[in-house]
């Protein structure tokens, strides 16, 4: 591991002068460097590894970045950690950043402000020792000639860090350890924000319902449906009577989860038990975040970003029995809305 941050210190600057296409720096930044981090990661099927030196051209700063597949599968959104050496090679980050590139085509004018916010609301979640990874900005010394934004775009994103130098970079035993570190506080992280979000998601739909015009009875029942309970619920129930892929029948340790997506469906549709799967909570995840779904006879249909970790979870790909014609026309909703 130490061997590739030295090889592309050494070597980039050089490299970068000549040919982009087919170059073996170029090659070890996308392939062999990702691997050889993935080789020495424990539950390794649960991330993307990605490395980039650019495309079609060399990149001023090129990267290795480490993703969770519940938060992003591109390293153009999310948050994630991510190796970035600087365009002057005289050291390379370990730092907690963001995905830059599609804050900067939604918002445009002033994004790298809302990075800086973004970064200040994450690093406020996170418990990290401060002697170890800094809050402080990150340096990548962008030269004067270079016209990517990129550089500044990840300084602006950094959560929080650690820089090695060229000139001290540390035996594998730290860099490893160093890492390992940063992926427990990034799964810390994916765990807090993902509670967090759901809980604000539905409180903020909650008040929705509530603040409407409608009566005090359908009000609660859709109250009930966000929640998975009631009637809902309970027509689901009736439908569905375990999770199809695990099997679990247990409906304690189920989740009703609307196959159209809440914020997608009408008032009708929201209360549709045909509307709704009951899943373990794992697999109400890759189906809520569309990693997954289902053909109308059953086949589990799987993103290739997620089928390692599919694998990693022991959930068969067997098929899990037809649907109903009702249910049908809302997973061809589902497959459309994730591109299946």
């Amino acid at each position: 591991m130490r061997s590739f941050f030295i090889n592309v210190l050494e070597h980039y600057i050089p490299a970068s002068q000549g040919n982009f296409t087919d170059h073996p720096i170029a090659d070890l930044l996308r392939n062999s460097f990702p691997k050889s981090i993935k080789d020495i990661i424990e539950e390794s099927d649960k991330y993307i590894f990605k490395g980039s030196a650019g495309q079609s051209r060399w990149a001023a700063c090129p990267w290795v970045a480490i993703l969770d597949v519940l938060v992003t599968t591109s390293t153009q959104d999310g948050y994630y950690p991510v190796y970035i050496f600087r365009e002057d090679m005289t050291g390379f980050y370990l730092t907690l950043n963001q995905g830059v590139t599609s804050v900067g085509q939604e918002i445009k004018k002033g994004y790298r402000s809302i990075l800086k916010k973004r970064a200040n609301s994450l690093r406020m979640q996170i418990n990290y020792d401060a002697q170890l990874f800094s809050s402080e900005n990150i340096n990548l010394r962008k030269g004067k000639n270079t016209k990517s934004h990129l550089p500044r775009d990840y300084e602006a994103g950094n959560i929080i860090s650690k820089f090695y130098s060229l000139a001290n970079v540390p035996p594998k035993d730290e860099l490893v350890s160093d890492l390992k570190l940063m992926l427990s506080i990034y799964s810390e992280l994916v765990a807090a924000k993902n509670l967090t979000s759901v809980a604000q998601e539905e409180k903020d739909e909650v008040q929705e319902i509530n603040n409407s015009e409608r009566t005090p009875t359908q009000k609660q029942r859709l109250i009930d449906a966000r929640l998975g309970q009631g009637k809902f619920r309970r027509d689901v129930v009736s439908i569905e009577k375990n999770c199809r892929i695990t099997g679990t029948s247990d409906i304690a340790f189920l989740i009703a989860s609307h196959i159209k997506p809440w914020s997608k469906s009408n008032d009708t549709e929201k209360l549709d038990g045909n509307n709704g799967l009951l899943l373990s909570p794992h697999v109400d995840k890759l189906f809520d975040k569309g990693f997954i779904s289902f053909s109308d006879n059953g086949e589990v249909l799987i993103k290739d970003e997620a089928k390692d970790i599919f694998k990693s979870w022991n959930l068969q790909e067997t098929n899990v029995g037809s649907f109903n014609k009702k249910q049908q026309e809302y997973l061809a909703y589902h497959r459309n809305q994730y591109q299946f």
